[in-house]
């Protein structure tokens, strides 16, 4: 202005998210995109500066995760992060723009859920015996962070050995309809030295309007 004093204008816009994926099982990467536009006070530029901050908040302690801030006084200010350290549970983003002449603020919810974790186990035996084989996974211990369950995707046994096609499974079981109690177990015949037994568990969970498949695997 004439006399020297900063010329207020009007508050920022409101923040907005580009780019997230708000449901992701843990190990991924959370990554979201983000920007603010300056009022238009007729130019390229505002008159003023604005921050533009953010940060990622566990929603059942307020705990501050990550945080961090960028400031200009250009038309448009973006902004973005990626983190994969994230552990199983609700979180919050919020974006805040302020300015000398007010402030304005968005969030969006975040969710991590768990991959199936489990071993398998087997008793020693001889050279081409039959080998029953068994998992410890028990779909009752994974929930979204409402507390709802979890559901199967896929549930695989693999047996990695060239040198002998014939160690088939000849008999699987798996509860699907009983995530309280579920069996689950193969048995394959003919063992020989160097069979390696793999398996694999894919379940789903449904949070914030989307469904997300995490994966276990045991040898």
């Amino acid at each position: 202005t004439a006399n020297g004093s900063v010329q207020c204008g009007e508050a920022p816009d409101q923040p907005i998210f580009t780019s997230s994926n708000p449901l992701l099982c843990e190990g991924e990467v959370f990554e979201t995109i983000f920007s603010v536009t300056q009022p238009n006070l007729g130019g390229s530029q505002s008159l003023v500066s604005t921050t533009l901050s953010w940060s990622l908040n566990e929603s059942a302690t307020g705990n501050v995760v990550l945080t961090d801030a960028v400031t200009s006084s250009d038309a448009f200010i973006p902004g973005q992060f990626g983190i994969s350290t994230l552990i199983p549970g609700a979180y919050e983003v919020t974006l805040t723009a302020t300015n000398l002449c007010g402030s304005a603020a968005t969030s969006i919810d975040v969710e991590v859920v768990a991959n199936p974790e489990f071993v398998i186990v087997a008793d020693d035996i001889c050279f081409g015996d039959s080998l029953l084989v068994a998992s410890n996974f028990n779909l009752s211990d994974y929930t979204n962070a409402a507390g709802e369950p979890a559901s199967f995707s896929l549930v695989s046994w693999d047996l990695d050995n060239v040198l002998n096609p014939q160690g088939i499974v000849v008999e699987e079981t798996w509860v699907m309809d009983d995530p309280n109690s579920p069996v689950d177990q193969a048995t394959y015949i003919n063992m020989m030295d160097g069979d390696l037994v793999t398996h694999e568990i894919q379940i789903s969970y449904e949070a914030l309007g989307e469904t997300s498949t995490c994966t276990g695997t045991a040898t």
